[in-house]
Formats: structure tokens, C-alpha cells, sequence
């Protein structure tokens, strides 16, 4: 699936389904902006960018400025103002540069809502893990993490006083995790966060992150991935003579919903 929004000598570009990356395209040159499920992102431009009833991020230039949607992968953030007879969108790097300002005007807004509306009628947002651990293959594939063996999904990882990571908790294959994933897509957790840590003993650690609060009660759970962090990927992304997951360990932990299967 190909989406093409149009921003005036811009355009907004989406491909992919259920998994989307999301790109601005100006004349030959396109930067890619990030990626979620493609209901996330048709969902969250259809509803953000529409109205200015809630609670703004800022001002800018004598407006105020309204988050729109932060993307996975390649982190970047749109933001919308609504200055008189036009919206303004704003797409922020992950450092906060802005690389792209510009009108979105009515008449293209109004293609927008036709174009997105039409595609989120077709859409539900996906509620299972295989889909994401799929992408989550392709993508680390492309950074060059050496092949595994197996998924080993983790809810909670200690880390030492060097800041890396020094214990996991009970691992979870990935068999007997899809159920717990669909019940954490489907109870109104604003968002799922999928991390991959690295490699140990030849298999693939994925720590399960949620929000520190309780359900929000959304409709749709955005599911994000990310990356070893760069001290992992120095090791050739391995995890082998740094971790263990022995049941006893101190140390700083990032603690997930208790669970056990």
C-alpha cells in the first residue's frame, strides 16, 4: 500500500501495511521519517491534525503548537498549529532541529481527510506479536545484528552501575508469549514498546516495555520498536560474559507489569 498526502511543492508519503514507514517527499528528495502500524499513523493524522481542542505543546510564532504523531525507527515528531485560514505542520528530528515548515492548506486537507478516512475505514490495527517480530527481523537485519536462533521476550532487565545491562528476568518464548502480547494490544495501553537488547547465546532478547501508568482506555495501542543501544551494538551485539538471568541480582531494574505464564 502507497498513500501519497499532499503539502502544496510537498508531499507526505506512506507505504507499507501493517507496518508503514512514513516520508517527506520534496521534489527528487525523500527523508524517511519513521514508521507504526499503519492505523496508528492514518489514525493519529486523521484526528490531530483536524482540531485544536486539547492541550497544546507550546507556542510558537504567536500560535500554539499541537503534537500530531511521534514515529518509531527513524524518531521523528509532527506537530500542527492553526494560525487564521490555514494549518502549519511542523516535522521535528530527533535532535529538535525542524527540518520541514510549511502550509497545509485547506484544500489540501480536505484531500487528506477524503484519501485517510477512506483507508482507515479498511483498517484495525494489528494486535499480534508475529507481525511486529517480523519487521523487527527485517529491520535489525538492516543494521547487520548477526542472525539468531530464537525470540526470548523479557518484562523486566536490571541494569549495572556502568549503565548496561546486567540481568534479565524470566525469558519468554515466543510461542507462549502471543497471547500475553495480544492481551497487552487490546486493553488500552497507549503504547507497546519492543526493544531489543541484543544477542545471547546466539538468541534474540527483546525487552517488553509499557507505559508507568495504568490503561489509558485507547482505542488503539501504538506499537514501537527500537535498537541495541550503541554499547551493545560495540560488542558485535552480544550480550554473552555481561548478563545473566539467574534469579537473585542486584542492580537497577526496569520493572513491567507482573506477569508469569
Amino acid at each position: 500500500m502507497e498513500i501519497a498526502l499532499p503539502l502544496g511543492d510537498a508531499s507526505l508519503v506512506l507505504k507499507g501495511n501493517p507496518w508503514c514507514s512514513l516520508s517527506l517527499q520534496v521534489g527528487e528528495a525523500s527523508t524517511n521519517l519513521g514508521a507504526d502500524t499503519i492505523s496508528v499513523i492514518v489514525s493519529r493524522l486523521l484526528s490531530n491534525v483536524a482540531v485544536s481542542a486539547r492541550k497544546s505543546c507550546g507556542v510558537y510564532q504567536d500560535n500554539e503548537m499541537y503534537w500530531v504523531l511521534s514515529l518509531s525507527e527513524y524518531h521523528h515528531t509532527i506537530y500542527v498549529q492553526f494560525p487564521p485560514l490555514h494549518r502549519l505542520l511542523h516535522i521535528q528530528s530527533p535532535s529538535g532541529d525542524c527540518i520541514w515548515r510549511g502550509i497545509l492548506s485547506e484544500e489540501n486537507w480536505q484531500a487528506w481527510k477524503k484519501t485517510l478516512s477512506s483507508c482507515h475505514a479498511s483498517l484495525r490495527p494489528s494486535i499480534y506479536l508475529d507481525s511486529y517480530l517480523d519487521y523487527l527481523h527485517y529491520w535489525l537485519s538492516e543494521m547487520g545484528v548477526p542472525a539468531w536462533e530464537d525470540v526470548l521476550l523479557t518484562e523486566r532487565i536490571f541494569y549495572g552501575a556502568n549503565g548496561l545491562p546486567s540481568h534479565l528476568d524470566k525469558l519468554h518464548k515466543q510461542d507462549e508469549y502471543r497471547s500475553r502480547f495480544t492481551d497487552l494490544a487490546t486493553c488500552g495501553w497507549p503504547w507497546i514498546n519492543l526493544s531489543a537488547i541484543g544477542l545471547l547465546e546466539g538468541q534474540l532478547i527483546v525487552l517488553v516495555e509499557l507505559p508507568n501508568q495504568s490503561p489509558t482506555g485507547v482505542e488503539q495501542t501504538s506499537v514501537n520498536i527500537s535498537g541495541p543501544m550503541q554499547a551493545i551494538s560495540d560488542r558485535s551485539f552480544k550480550l554473552d560474559g555481561l548478563v545473566t538471568n539467574e534469579p537473585h541480582c542486584h542492580g537497577h531494574g526496569v520493572v513491567m507489569q507482573p506477569w508469569t505464564a
